[in-house]
């Protein structure tokens, strides 16, 4: 069977005219685009496994580590290249979908394989990818062609290992050909619902097929059902497995400035300290917890074995991580923030790590969305942060008209809606917009019932130095406050139990405070403290004084400590970009 000429062209590969990289990469976007896009498809592997019979297995040529899931496998993918590409080692990264253009896809040390590199290798396989689509009853998919280009790149390079991320699924996926050492099982959600199952263990069922016998399966924390099948398949397939939150895991996170500082423990318990990752959420530290996890795992390191990564070299790798679409800033004044959060699982830890790293006075969303998704539940999630929402269309063919109005998410039918005033009430039949009323402001605009969150930027509320600073200030004003009473017991008339009452909850509170320090507000916490204490100077006069001086002092380690946070944060950039 041959594809047809006549077929509606595929979105997914079509690009506008100013992206151009010239006519013979148009060429072959065209031809792509006539064969079923990524959401249409046959579950086999029939087509693909002839492809690498004729090619002559190539995605034997090298190992790989293979990754599934429901959100963050593009972005563990990256981390994992860049660990591996830290090491010295040579890699062939597979992702999808592509954020601009479709050589995206097919990465060599970390970088998209150029236009005319593209091209070449679709020329190469094409006789015998026509071949497949003449001896098969289904024409070989466009994922299925750009699954062949990719290992037949890689293998051609050659690579020392190969990071491929499923397109759907996991078992009859196109990338299942590939014998992986390798594992990697990403949180599991509901997304793909009509293909994959409609619980978050049957949609496990098809993501843990990527699990072979005698590999290891690194498994982000996952629902109970979930995690019940991917261990019942391990068990099946005799597979090692390494679960977050048992054998690795995160095990502390602060926020920095432009990203994120965390200490991550690895698979023989051993702890890598002071672990710069420059994205946002704390999603991000879960997911570098599993590419820590793999890479160790693919290394042979840990667990029984015993050693470790060497730690430099993990900060380094982990420094010049990536991920485009994810929470990227691609303007300031005003922030323009980009995310692919397409269902509610991901829109949730969009919002937050919204909520944790950003603060915006007023925060309008910009949402177009495919049809097949739970657009209300996606909405849903975001209601909490966004001002207003600006429904638009995109250009793929799946896209959701600006009109339509879809069902409501199953978690809102089944519970109903909760009002701004706390009362609950029975979802609309059919409304996109939960919570929400619109506006005459401008078409296609609307606004939540309740105002949005007033915050300054996360990184305002300080890393580790400054923290530090404010701790010993604390300890430092409690000290002097309990030098002052007993200063004041002898100078001063009022009595030593009015003394011994102002200043104990003084020191309390400092004390209290210090406890406090890592947590959100905790500076905005620490100035009312001060206004407070020079406050009861009007019960003790000498605190009057005392607290202006502790008022400059808090000041001092807020304002220098955030300077300090911030030269380490921007000389770590330097480092790794130099790197």
């Amino acid at each position: 069977m041959v594809v047809s000429d006549k077929a509606d062209p595929n979105p997914y590969t079509l690009r506008p005219a100013e992206g151009d990289t010239g006519d013979a990469l148009r060429d072959v976007e065209l031809e792509l685009s006539k064969r079923w896009p990524e959401n249409k498809l046959e579950p086999s592997l029939d087509r693909i496994e002839a492809l690498m019979d004729i090619l002559g297995q190539p995605q034997r040529a090298f190992p790989s580590i293979h990754i599934t899931g429901t959100n963050g496998k593009t972005s563990t993918a990256r981390m994992i290249e860049q660990l591996l590409n830290t090491f010295e080692l040579r890699t062939g990264r597979y992702t999808s979908p592509h954020v601009e253009t479709v050589t995206e896809r097919i990465s060599l040390d970390g970088a998209p394989i150029s236009p005319e590199r593209f091209v070449e290798v679709y020329r190469d396989i094409e006789p015998y990818v026509q071949m497949v689509d003449a001896a098969q009853p289904v024409p070989m998919s466009f994922f299925e062609v750009l699954t062949g280009m990719a290992y037949a790149a890689f293998a051609d390079a050659p690579v020392d290992v190969a990071v491929v991320e499923v397109g759907m699924g996991g078992s009859w996926d196109a990338t299942n050909v590939i014998d992986a050492a390798v594992a990697v099982i990403t949180p599991i959600g509901l997304d793909h619902t009509d293909k994959l199952g409609e619980t978050t263990g049957a949609i496990a069922v098809e993501k843990s097929g990527i699990i072979k016998s005698g590999a290891v399966a690194v498994v982000a924390q996952q629902q109970l059902d979930a995690a019940e099948t991917i261990l019942r398949r391990a068990v099946e397939v005799d597979a090692t497995v390494a679960r977050e939150g048992m054998e690795f895991g995160v095990i502390r996170r602060e926020l920095a400035v432009g990203g994120q500082l965390v200490t991550l423990r690895g698979l023989g318990g051993e702890e890598y300290e002071d672990v710069f990752i420059p994205l946002h959420g704390e999603h991000q530290a879960h997911n570098a917890a599993l590419a820590l996890a793999a890479v160790e795992a693919f290394f042979g390191v840990g667990g029984a074995r015993g050693g470790q990564l060497d730690a430099d070299k993990v900060r380094q790798g982990f420094s010049g991580v990536s991920s485009p679409g994810r929470l990227e800033v691609v303007r300031r004044s005003p922030t323009i923030i980009l995310d692919a959060a397409h269902n509610p699982h991901g829109a949730r830890a969009t919002v937050a790590a919204i909520s944790e790293s950003f603060g915006f006075t007023r925060l309008v969303g910009v949402i177009g969305t495919s049809g097949d998704k739970d657009v209300a539940g996606v909405l849903e999630a975001f209601e909490p942060i966004l001002a207003e929402v600006v429904v638009t269309r995109n250009s793929t063919h799946r896209a959701m008209d600006v009109d339509a109005r879809p069902w409501p998410s199953r978690s809102s039918a089944k519970t109903g809606s909760r009002s701004s005033r706390g009362s609950t009430t029975p979802s609309p039949p059919r409304s996109p917009w939960p919570r929400r009323r619109a506006t005459s402001a401008a078409p296609g605009c609307w606004s939540p019932v309740r105002s949005s969150r007033w915050a300054r930027p996360a990184c305002c509320s300080g890393g580790s130095d400054m923290r530090t600073l404010c701790s010993s200030t604390l300890i430092g004003e409690a000290l002097l406050i309990m030098f002052a009473a007993l200063v004041a017991m002898q100078l001063s008339s009022v009595s030593t139990a009015t003394v011994w009452i102002v200043s104990g909850i003084a020191m309390a509170l400092c004390v209290a405070l210090c406890g406090m320090i890592n947590r959100p507000g905790a500076v905005q916490i620490g100035w009312a403290l001060q206004i407070g204490l020079i406050a009861s100077g009007f019960v003790l006069p000498t605190m009057f004084g005392l607290g202006v001086v502790f008022a400059g002092l808090w000041w001092c380690s807020v304002h220098y400590g955030r300077k300090v946070d911030e030269f380490k944060a921007a000389r770590a950039a330097a480092e790794a970009q130099a790197a």
